[in-house]
């Protein structure tokens, strides 16, 4: 088992945050959490002036305001590396699988041939949109990546309700019909 360690565990997600805020806890570490960028620059600044520093920070990369990327940057500097291999595997034997394996470049893919619909905002500062693109590549030939001009994340519906409702009707009939088709034509479904 690795030596207890003073961890910086950043996350807007809160049931992701406590689920490893509590394994890393189990195996003895000394855990704070953060739910945005900005509270973990300002709790990692806070823990240099005082004996126990942290030695690792584990950051979300997708968060509002500043992201997980804008995070190490700044935490660089002074900390001179983040150190997470070790927590992640003490993670990985408590929750039996490698949570970074759910990340979703990593697991997108196994989507295919499921029509997928990544619905995204270009005014969106959680996610950019070149993230969302990407996924879409990842996932293969069945997904498609619609951007709504103005809307922020998660905010589709509210910048463009009559465009979103159609085409969010349209895809999933589209789906739909073609799982029917496929149930008929070969015997088994493949949504």
């Amino acid at each position: 088992m690795p030596r207890p360690m003073r961890v910086l565990l950043v996350d807007d997600d809160p049931l992701i945050l406590d689920t490893i805020a509590e394994v890393l806890s189990y195996d003895g570490h000394d855990v704070a959490v953060a739910s945005d960028g900005q509270a973990a620059l300002d709790c990692f600044s806070a823990a240099l002036d005082t004996s126990s520093p942290f030695e690792v920070v584990v950051t979300d990369l997708g968060m509002p305001r500043v992201n997980g990327i804008q995070v190490a940057n700044r935490i660089r500097a002074p900390m001179r590396g983040v150190i997470a291999g070790g927590l992640f595997a003490a993670a990985a034997r408590r929750l039996g699988g490698d949570p970074r394996d759910t990340e979703p470049g990593r697991v997108i893919a196994l989507v295919d041939p499921v029509p997928l619909l990544l619905i995204h905002g270009s005014a969106d500062t959680t996610v950019p949109v070149e993230e969302g693109r990407q996924l879409a590549a990842l996932a293969g030939p069945s997904a498609e990546h619609w951007v709504i001009d103005g809307a922020r994340h998660s905010g589709g519906h509210a910048a463009s309700p009559q465009d979103y409702e159609r085409r969010v009707t349209d895809f999933l009939r589209m789906a739909f019909e073609r799982a029917h088709r496929d149930d008929l034509g070969h015997g088994e479904g493949r949504l």
